[in-house]
């Protein structure tokens, strides 16, 4: 009997890093992966590996359903909006 995609998910969430999740909050508050890379003092190609293994582990063959995915298994959290305007207003 194959496991149903929400347990694949939960586990998947598990394995999730810190730093996935918090390249994945800023994916959903619409930052570019460059400037994710600038704000996080990271180079865009670690950026785009943390991306490219948010898709995989989430199985989510696109930006729109990674986030989705996010938010339903509680990794992604609106109200952590306001940490990430204030980090926009000092770099601008």
């Amino acid at each position: 009997m194959q496991p149903h995609l929400s347990n694949i998910l939960e586990d998947i969430s598990k394995q999730v890093t810190d730093r996935e999740i918090e390249i994945l909050q800023l994916i959903s508050f619409g930052f570019s992966t460059e400037r994710i890379a600038d704000m996080l003092y990271i180079s865009f190609e670690t950026v785009r590996t943390h991306r490219k293994n948010l898709l995989q582990k989430f199985r989510a063959n696109n930006v729109a359903l990674l986030i989705r995915r996010g938010f339903e298994n509680g990794l992604i959290c609106a109200h952590r909006q306001n940490h990430f305007d204030t980090l926009k207003e000092k770099q601008n």
